[in-house]
């Protein structure tokens, strides 16, 4: 199959959607592992902000894969390799993402938080991207990517 660019990128919008819709939920669901988020509007504005890039990193991992298979909709026929390539992409992305946040202030764990050890971040966001990335391409695919697509 080709790389056909209006099924790029329409499984991209698709995939961006969905991962931000998603990751904004865990967002909202997790406040009370860090501190000082709570639901005012700052604490809501700080969740979508991280939703956008979580969505930015699985839209960015459905494209890559695209582009190694060179077919836009490569997720019709993925295989472990392919799940496995996104579960070490988010976890690395997601401990230099909370390592970074962390030292530059922008969030900091509560109590509540249970730590990797030796590596100190949280395990929620971490297997955040790992979990939620693998999450939407299941849904891209059953929510009508692949149920259109002619089986080659």
């Amino acid at each position: 199959m080709t790389l056909h660019r209006r099924t790029l990128n329409t499984a991209l919008v698709a995939v961006f959607g969905i991962a931000f819709v998603l990751n904004f939920i865990w967002e909202m669901l997790q406040m009370p592992l860090f501190q000082g988020l709570d639901w005012s509007p700052a604490s809501w504005a700080l969740c979508a902000a991280a939703s956008l890039g979580d969505a930015a990193f699985s839209t960015a991992a459905y494209a890559a894969l695209a582009l190694w298979h060179r077919d836009a909709g490569w997720v019709c026929q993925r295989d472990a390799r392919d799940v496995g390539w996104v579960v070490t992409g988010g976890l690395l992305v997601a401990v230099l993402g909370e390592r970074l946040s962390q030292a530059w202030g922008w969030w900091s764990y509560s109590s509540l938080m249970p730590l990797v050890p030796l590596i100190g971040v949280g395990v929620v966001p971490l297997v955040q991207l790992a979990v939620l990335t693998v999450a939407t391409f299941e849904i891209v695919q059953y929510a009508g990517l692949c149920v259109s697509r002619p089986h080659t």
